[in-house]
């Protein structure tokens, strides 16, 4: 399918403006591709990204550590943990070195709980992927390159 068909419209200003939309519908697209796993597990992605942060960092974190790397940073953070911390996925300690703040840690629950979400949300991306690792290598530098556009 083309992005045309897709929305029923051809009326783009530019390839720009039509690379944008494509975008735009097919990160809502990824989105619907996921969310039976999350739902499954009472999740939503960002507890995962949280979750993943903890994993490869090895060390407790403080939440603005966690949100300066998140992919998607637009959420409350102390809900997303508080829910994390009832599920006893991470614990909350207090900074030896300030006792203003709090530092954040997966538990064994949390990374058995990680492991197995990630797991399907891999299998998932194996799934849907029709791209070659080129394709995949230059859909991202150009992604990369489009947010450049920032700095």
């Amino acid at each position: 399918m083309s992005i045309e068909k897709d929305i029923g419209r051809s009326d783009f200003y530019s390839p720009f403006h039509k690379a944008l939309v494509n975008l735009w519908y097919t990160s809502r697209w990824f989105d619907r591709q996921i969310s039976d796993i999350l739902k499954e597990h009472k999740v939503q992605a960002q507890h995962i990204n949280i979750l993943q942060i903890l994993h490869l960092s090895n060390k407790k974190l403080c939440p603005t550590e966690i949100k300066d790397i998140m992919l998607d940073s637009t959420g409350d953070l102390t809900r997303l943990v508080d829910k994390l911390v009832n599920f006893g996925h991470v614990e909350r300690h207090n900074d030896p070195n300030d006792r203003r703040h709090v530092l954040l840690s997966i538990t064994e629950a949390g990374e058995e709980f990680r492991k197995t979400v990630y797991g399907k949300l891999l299998d998932r991306f194996d799934e849907i992927n029709n791209l070659t690792e080129s394709e995949s290598s230059e859909f991202s530098a150009l992604l990369d390159k489009l947010r450049k556009s920032e700095d």
